[in-house]
């Protein structure tokens, strides 16, 4: 693929960072979020903030995200299927 991979540390930027991060990376990436599990409980990025960066991504870019508690995640409810995490 050649995609150069981007680590973003949710837990040391705030809502604004995140946005500003996210407008600068490469147009083609990938983009690894680690741990969303913990975004409400200890991180200064919204989870509203979360979800409008990833459904403002380009189609260029490939975001991994991982957690350790698939039960804690706040969109796990989703009522459209395309939006609920895979298993």
């Amino acid at each position: 693929m050649g995609l150069d991979i981007y680590a973003l540390n949710l837990f040391s930027i705030d809502d604004d960072g995140l946005k500003t991060l996210v407008a600068e990376l490469p147009r083609r990436c990938i983009i690894l979020l680690e741990d969303v599990d913990l975004i409400n409980s200890a991180g200064r990025v919204s989870l509203s903030t979360l979800l409008d960066v990833v459904d403002g991504l380009g189609g260029g870019h490939v975001l991994i995200m991982t957690t350790r508690h698939i039960d804690r995640l706040a969109w796990r409810h989703s009522h459209r299927k395309e939006e609920r995490p895979l298993r």
